[in-house]
């Protein structure tokens, strides 16, 4: 976790990466070295597995399939 970056009540993050200024919602899961950008929300309920998002997004959706990148 960088600074300024927060994680709300109920999420599970491991080994993983959470950039400057980002959020993640409640009952999320972040796994399998998923490299989260600067200034990036992540919706409520929301399934990250070995994801790459870059800079200045909004995920509202699961992405259960490893290496997926977000531009």
């Amino acid at each position: 976790m960088m600074a300024g970056s927060s994680i709300k009540s109920y999420s599970f993050m491991d080994g993983s990466i959470l950039g400057w200024k980002s959020s993640i919602g409640s009952w999320c899961r972040v796994t399998s070295l998923t490299v989260i950008a600067e200034d990036v929300k992540i919706k409520d309920e929301t399934y990250l597995n070995g994801t790459k998002i870059l800079p200045h997004k909004g995920i509202n959706g699961s992405h259960p399939e490893a290496g997926k990148i977000i531009m």
